[in-house]
């Protein structure tokens, strides 16, 4: 993107830029036009947003089944919608997608459970399709405003509105208008941004909304360039077959148009010919089509536009006389100025402003007397008329449209955008941006992206992720958990904000709720939903909050039977608290394992005001990252941006603007500060509700040229080393372990600050700091001045608060503290299961390794890298296990591997009845893909030997193309044992490619029994056993549905599809298999005794 990028992608921070870019972002485009046909404002939109490094998803119009019924002529057109729809999301262009809705059964506008059931449909169907794209809080440009009922479902980071006609007023039903009209205006209030095309719909909106943008249609600058260029572009053959005069028309043949004009022009000259150019949307009348000076080319590509303008004499724009030409401003208009000829239209509002370059007609005679004066046009004033069309087509092309909404949206996205909202069932989107096809989803991943669910999973249930100190920590604590050991999800309630992005930029998947009120049916279905995920994510650990979190959380836990539930408490009472919420809790609270709070004052404060047990409760304190505030290395913004002198004493406090965090006391301190220490100064860092309030009250105190307002600042670690005293003078409620008191110590300032809570767990008086009463101003106006009138005592508090911070409360501890305590909860080890290799678990006489995927792949990266040829890698599941059992020569090569990992679930279970800890199971499906990404970034050469002949060659196609960069340096069939020719052709094969990795997938027992057979003649330093697994990769076998895969019944769909192969293997062989598993288990036992 080089640079010119005016709003950056999300983990980036934006700044103007000349070149006014958007760039980075996802895109989706709800549209009331099909993709193929004429190409619109909102084709080109969608191209231009491709083009300059977006992801683009283009959203065909949704259709109705039962329009067949009232127009018969749309059949095929809906016969191609389902056809598309059915073939998926198809890729036009580098980074443009379109999406085919699925069909409707009525129209929206019908009935509101017709509408509500329409709005389901295609919400989650999009759904679906932006989580397999990857696409994550994308921008909505909306050109159809009944397409959704909202978009909050997809968390986007604007909603735009390109509004470039009434479309309700399309629809000829009063009664269906009085649905239609409402859900118009509800797009228009419920959008970020809102263009407009034309001054006439700008008129007719200004009610609903103030901030419209005008910006009207505009042409292809090659068509305008073509046009004026030094040679004329050539007229197209079949248009100068035509006789002239030509009236031609470019745009689409639908009922819109007015043939009965068209007709009239016709009769009253029937030398004169009139060409219409474009895609015959509905049926043209006989009356018109059989006339022999009207010709219908057809549709033609942009690029040959130029070709047609120059060939005709006048342009057409023969709308009807309705309602909805009073909202329009016809694209083509332009297209005419460009070539510099006349163009006549009838009664359109937003074309008067451009007469005489275009001639307005009220009736069908004076349309037909505008096209004779037109086609009279000559001498210098036919000229002028030209150029001054040609004029206008330049000053409104279509990059200067762009340039112009990029600018504005651009604007949108650097002033925050829109905070992310949802629906109570949540749809998700991916966490990860993936720029893949839609293809490349791979459906053995879970719902959250989790590619080795053998953690620990914890699920944050926060309020919200604005602004905050308990919102820092959270953002810290699940961005910085060990990804092998733990697994964090995070779903809030209410609001978001960069702490919200910030975990989708580390990967976390996070939900929003669209929460407001709590007391309603919302909350209701908010249970439902967490309870859930709860239950498919097998969540071991839910973590709550606030009050409204832990009433949903906790109930939803208790319906899902999550193993642990914990409370962190990051405020001493809450805002808002009364008797009757007091009184929930306590009723409430036995539905919660353990309470964490930051600070020990508070641990008492709950025990004695709602009778927590002891037992229950643990004391984490929060933590700040040292390197971020570390005073060698900032570079600090001058005092003089706030108008404070060089030198002068800095008092500092960094709060939102919240009543609760008392400004006032600091404000009726700061007299007597001023009067001891005259030319001191306070610096306010943040913003929020108290700002109007505090800024009155400090013009009442004449006080506005010695204290100061910075605002909203990210940057805080930048400003406070201007403090030389940093104050905090909270009330007790909320405020209960501040971290804007750590940062200030960890910069080396001392600070004063009102003793509540746990804040003399962070201050330790004498020593780094003073605490001072509650609201007492006399008292923290003295310990400021004094410690301002000292600065050497100042200094030294400060040193030993930074050593205070590094010693206790480091973001790092925090986490480590945290670690600890999720793996005590549960009673597991501070680290996973050893996977070593000498430590495999013995199933029915199998040694299988307890390897989680990640491991397992670098386990065979390493064995690739030691450079050692002829290292063996082998699954092991139910009926490898089976046929190993009475055959000692399979068992003893499958245990001469150097890694036989898990691939059933069954063997998962049999080590759990031994006692014994394997990882959840790894088949193909869930590792080729991650396998192929390693080799094509590293560049490892692989070798497929397996399947059918052809299969293995289909499976390198499809392989290659999802991973670009990867080696498949050779295939071969696998039907090999037999043939000796065959196999000494294959081994010569793999000879001159020489792999690095060759998979072998021919089934058990013949692949085993091959590379035992064939190892000395391959230098490869892998050779995997894979089975089936090429099969699944080109789709000649399936998986089964997810649920089933989900719950471990893939055997169950398989014998399903293929009764007749696999009867023996599922119905007999799996209960022989637990039959022999349950006898070990007891012969185990027996021995142990």
């Amino acid at each position: 993107m080089n640079g010119s990028r005016v709003c950056s992608a999300p983990n980036e921070t934006a700044s103007p830029s000349n070149t006014h870019t958007l760039s980075g972002f996802d895109v989706v485009i709800p549209s009331w036009l099909w993709w193929d046909g004429v190409q619109l404002i909102m084709h080109k939109t969608a191209h231009h947003l491709a083009a300059t490094g977006n992801r683009v998803l283009f959203c065909e119009r949704p259709y109705a089944l039962s329009t067949i019924k009232f127009h018969p002529e749309r059949a095929d057109q809906i016969r191609d919608d389902l056809r598309r729809w059915r073939a998926g999301v198809r890729r036009v262009a580098p980074d443009l997608y379109v999406w085919t809705p699925p069909p409707l059964l009525f129209q929206t506008g019908i009935h509101t459970a017709n509408d509500a059931w329409n709005h389901y449909l295609l919400r989650s169907s999009m759904a679906r399709v932006v989580r397999r794209l990857g696409f994550r809080r994308p921008i909505v440009w909306s050109y159809h405003p009944f397409y959704l009922r909202d978009e909050d479902f997809l968390s986007p980071r604007a909603v735009i509105f390109d509004c470039n006609d009434r479309i309700a007023v399309f629809e000829p039903r009063r009664e269906k208008r009085r649905l239609l009209d409402p859900m118009e205006s509800s797009m228009i209030r419920r959008s970020d941004l809102v263009f407009v095309t034309a001054r006439t719909l700008e008129e007719d909106l200004i009610s609903i909304r103030s901030d419209l943008v005008y910006l009207p249609s505009a042409v292809d600058s090659a068509v305008v360039d073509r046009m004026t260029g030094d040679e004329s572009p050539r007229i197209a053959g079949d248009l100068s077959d035509i006789p002239r005069p030509r009236i031609g028309y470019i745009g689409a043949i639908d009922s819109r148009i007015d043939y009965e004009l068209l007709e009239a022009i016709s009769d009253a000259h029937p030398d004169w010919s009139l060409v219409l150019i474009g895609p015959e949307r509905e049926p043209v009348p006989d009356s018109s089509r059989l006339r022999s000076n009207i010709h219908l080319l057809g549709g033609r590509e942009t690029h040959e536009l130029a070709s047609y303008l120059a060939g005709f004499d006048v342009g057409l724009i023969p709308f009807l006389r309705a309602e909805f030409v009073h909202y329009m401003f016809p694209t083509k208009t332009y297209e005419y100025f460009a070539a510099g000829i006349p163009s006549v239209s009838t009664e359109i509002p937003a074309l008067r402003d451009l007469e005489p370059l275009v001639r307005v007609a009220r009736d069908h005679s004076s349309f037909i007397e505008a096209l004779e004066v037109s086609l009279d046009e000559s001498g210098s004033d036919a000229e002028e008329l030209r150029d001054r069309r040609v004029a206008e087509a330049k000053a409104n092309v279509w990059e200067e449209r762009f340039r112009r909404a990029d600018d504005k949206v651009a604007t949108l996205l650097a002033n925050g955008g829109r905070q992310p909202a949802g629906s109570a069932d949540a749809i998700e989107l991916e966490a990860a941006a993936h720029e893949m096809e839609p293809r490349h989803f791979d459906p053995a991943r879970d719902r959250w992206g989790r590619a080795d669910p053998d953690r620990l999973t914890i699920l944050f249930l926060p309020c919200n992720m604005r602004i905050g100190g308990a919102e820092r920590q959270l953002a810290d604590l699940a961005t910085r958990l060990d990804r092998k050991l733990f697994r964090t999800l995070v779903c809030c309630f209410r609001e978001v904000g960069p702490f919200y992005d910030e975990l989708l930029e580390a990967g976390i998947p996070a939900r929003f709720f669209n929460m407001r009120p709590y007391y309603d049916l919302r909350a209701i279905k908010a249970i439902w939903a967490v309870a859930r995920i709860l239950r498919r994510e097998k969540v071991d650990i839910l973590q709550t909050y606030e009050f409204n979190t832990k009433v949903i959380g906790w109930l939803a836990a208790r319906i899902a039977r999550t193993p642990v539930v914990v409370s962190a408490e990051h405020a001493t009472g809450e805002v808002g608290d009364t008797p009757l919420k007091n009184q929930a809790m306590v009723l409430l609270q036995r539905l919660c394992h353990r309470f964490i709070y930051v600070a020990d004052a508070q641990r008492r404060f709950y025990e004695e005001k709602r009778g927590i047990n002891a037992k229950r409760s643990c004391v984490i304190y929060n933590g700040i990252d040292p390197d971020r505030f570390d005073p060698e290395t900032i570079d600090a913004i001058p005092a003089s941006e706030w108008g404070i002198p060089e030198g002068a004493p800095v008092v500092g406090i960094t709060a939102v603007l919240r009543p609760e965090k008392a400004h006032v006391v600091l404000l009726d301190a700061a007299p007597r500060i001023f009067e001891r220490i005259p030319n001191a100064h306070i610096l306010i860092v943040g913003d929020g509700p108290e700002r109007e309030r505090l800024d009155s009250r400090i013009s009442e105190m004449g006080l506005d040229s010695k204290i100061h307002f910075t605002g909203f600042r990210t940057d805080v670690e930048r400003i406070v080393p201007l403090f030389d005293v940093a104050v905090l003078c909270s009330d007790p409620v909320v405020e209960t372990f501040p971290l804007s008191l750590l940062e200030a110590m960890c910069l080396g300032k001392a600070v004063v600050a009102t003793d509540v809570s746990g804040v003399s767990e962070i201050v330790e008086e004498g020593v780094t700091g003073h605490l001072v009463g509650v609201r007492d101003v006399e008292a923290l106006a003295e310990r400021v001045a004094d410690l301002l009138a000292e600065p050497e005592r100042a200094r030294k508090y400060g040193a030993e608060g930074r050593a205070r911070v590094l010693e206790r409360f480091t973001t790092e501890a925090m986490v480590d503290n945290y670690a600890q305590f999720y793996r005590e909860e549960l009673g597991r080890p501070s680290e996973t299961p050893p996977p070593h290799h000498d430590e495999r678990v013995d199933v029915l006489g199998i040694g299988v390794d307890p390897f989680p995927l990640p491991e397992l792949l670098d386990r065979v990266r390493t064995l690739v890298g030691e450079g050692e040829p002829r290292r063996v890698v082998l699954y092991a599941n139910v009926h490898v296990l089976d046929q190993a059992y009475g055959d000692a020569e399979l068992r003893g090569i499958i245990n001469r591997a150097d890694l036989v990992y898990v691939d059933g679930a069954g063997v998962r279970l049999a080590a759990a009845l031994l006692g014994r800890w394997l990882p959840r199971r790894m088949t193909g499906a869930d590792w080729i893909h991650d396998l192929c990404a390693r080799a094509a970034s590293e560049g490892t050469r692989l070798y497929f030997a397996a399947g059918r002949p052809g299969v293995a060659e289909r499976a390198k196609s499809i392989l290659e193309g999802d991973h670009p960069g990867l080696r498949v340096v050779g295939t071969y069939h696998g039907y090999l044992s037999d043939d000796p020719a065959a196999n000494e052709s294959a081994l010569d094969d793999i000879e001159r490619a020489q792999p690095e990795i060759v998979l072998v997938g021919m089934g058990t027992p013949v692949q085993e029994r091959w590379i035992r057979d064939n190892l000395d003649r391959i230098d490869a330093a892998v050779v995997w056993g894979v089975g089936a697994l090429f099969d699944f990769v080109t789709g000649d076998v399936r998986r089964g549905p997810r649920w089933m895969l989900d719950h471990h019944m893939e055997w169950a769909a398989r014998l399903f599809v293929e009764p007749g192969r696999l009867w023996r293997r599922y119905l007999v062989g799996n209960p022989l298999f637990l039959a022999r598993v349950l006898r070990q288990r007891w012969r185990d036992e027996r021995v142990r005794f």
